[in-house]
């Protein structure tokens, strides 16, 4: 297909896209019809990425709607080794079942803090996985950060343990007490900003759970991680997450790197295990277009593998000591999530809950639009990060597309513009090429803060 717009040119073109192609028609082919969830988990792309590449691929009469609520190729299928059936776990007393009814109902994420919980279901898998970790009937377990509200199942399955949870949020540490009450639990918490926090009792703990925010450079890990083996006794043990299927597979290169400065060794990976929630503002009307023409449903976001690491010495030094954790969350506020779910009720919710009652938000007057040079040709590209105003980004693309002989419409270029200027996804002029756009700037960006 000859490409006719910028929009067609890139999403036939660019390396992370076509690869997604191809993982969607080797998952249909060998396991189809299959569900929107279930492929995001086989092809290890963000729910929106998989969208956006399933919305091409049936344009282009590769894929339809198959068996209701599925997707499935038009084509011949592979007959793939059958993948054995996971055990439902052992629901004694009824109380997984009372915990997914009650985890079934949340507070508003706090989106400041990076806050995207995993779905019920794999919130009970991570439970249940952390207590064949337990050494022995008792001991003291601690959890940093727990949106996911994992602490108080954990807390009603393995009684003999003590289980603390340490939060910068007050409602995720209120709901933890809630549902710990309702299963006949108790969660001890503490509200606590991690990046500013000393604690008491010194290397007491057993287990450390952290599920911090992925960053390219470790950089946000090693923060969690570093105050994991404060509070860990030696050879206690650090349960948390890598490897976020909404990232390049070398983005957690750094991130285990820090892991070995500060003194883990990996003792055990579950690839994929944690399942994450589509945001009920998440998708553009676009995408609602696309699940309602494909007849999809769409529950899970990405995934991450889950790890378990020993403590086996003392780092060298704090390896955590120049995150700068205002600054992130300066970043978080213009990310385009934030701007989705409206950033003056994030930052309301977040002085709210915060650590202190005093709490502010700084917001920057900068430019908080996407980086539309991860879709450009490299040397346009370094061109239009140099750019400071949004007349010369248009005379950048405009000029520097048609000599690359790519197509381009005068509509595309305005809506590039207006990506340049604003992290808005609910454009109506283009909104392919917005969608394609913003899918590979968050693919790529390495950090939170990066720019």
């Amino acid at each position: 297909m000859c490409p006719t717009s910028f929009a067609t040119w890139l999403l036939t073109v660019d390396p992370a896209f076509v690869s997604t192609y191809s993982a969607i028609m080797s998952e249909l082919r060998c396991r189809g019809p299959v569900t929107l969830d279930r492929l995001v988990c086989a092809v290890r792309r963000p729910v929106r990425t998989v969208l956006l590449c399933v919305d091409w691929l049936a344009e282009l009469n590769l894929v339809a709607a198959g068996e209701p609520g599925t997707l499935d190729c038009l084509g011949a299928h592979v007959q793939a080794p059958a993948k054995r059936p996971q055990a439902a776990p052992c629901d004694e007393g009824g109380r997984i079942s009372r915990y997914i009814e009650l985890a079934s109902s949340r507070e508003e994420p706090a989106l400041l803090w990076g806050q995207r919980r995993l779905t019920p279901q794999s919130a009970v898998e991570r439970a249940l996985y952390i207590a064949d970790q337990m050494r022995g009937p008792s001991g003291r377990i601690v959890f940093l950060g727990d949106d996911d509200l994992v602490s108080p199942l954990l807390a009603a399955t393995a009684p003999g343990w003590t289980v603390t949870t340490i939060d910068i949020d007050s409602e995720v540490l209120s709901k933890a007490h809630q549902v710990a009450s309702e299963l006949g639990a108790t969660v001890e918490t503490r509200h606590a900003d991690l990046s500013d926090f000393n604690e008491a009792d010194g290397a007491s703990y057993d287990i450390a759970v952290a599920d911090p925010f992925p960053s390219g450079d470790g950089s946000f890990e090693a923060l969690f991680w570093q105050r994991a083996a404060e509070l860990l006794r030696r050879s206690g043990l650090l349960i948390s997450t890598t490897s976020p299927s909404h990232k390049p597979i070398e983005y957690s290169r750094g991130a285990l790197a820090r892991l070995s400065d500060i003194g883990f060794a990996l003792v055990d990976m579950r690839a994929d295990f944690g399942r994450y929630e589509v945001f009920s503002f998440e998708f553009a009307d676009y995408e609602r277009q696309v699940l309602h023409r494909l007849g999809l449903r769409s529950t899970i976001a990405h995934t991450k593998s889950l790890f378990t690491a020993t403590l086996t010495g003392a780092a060298a030094g704090d390896t955590a000591a120049h995150f700068d954790f205002g600054r992130w969350t300066e970043a978080a506020a213009s990310h385009y999530l934030t701007r989705q779910a409206g950033l003056d009720g994030q930052i309301v919710l977040a002085e709210r809950r915060g650590v202190a009652s005093d709490m502010t938000v700084s917001v920057s007057e900068r430019r908080n639009g996407l980086d539309i040079s991860c879709a450009l040709p490299p040397e346009l590209a370094k061109r239009v990060s140099k750019a400071t105003v949004v007349d010369t980004v248009r005379n950048l693309l405009r000029d520097g597309l048609t000599a690359a002989g790519i197509p381009v419409m005068v509509t595309e270029i305005e809506e590039l513009a207006s990506l340049w200027s604003g992290a808005s996804v609910t454009s109506r002029d283009a909104p392919r090429l917005t969608l394609a756009v913003r899918a590979l700037e968050s693919w790529k960006r390495w950090r939170m803060d990066d720019h």
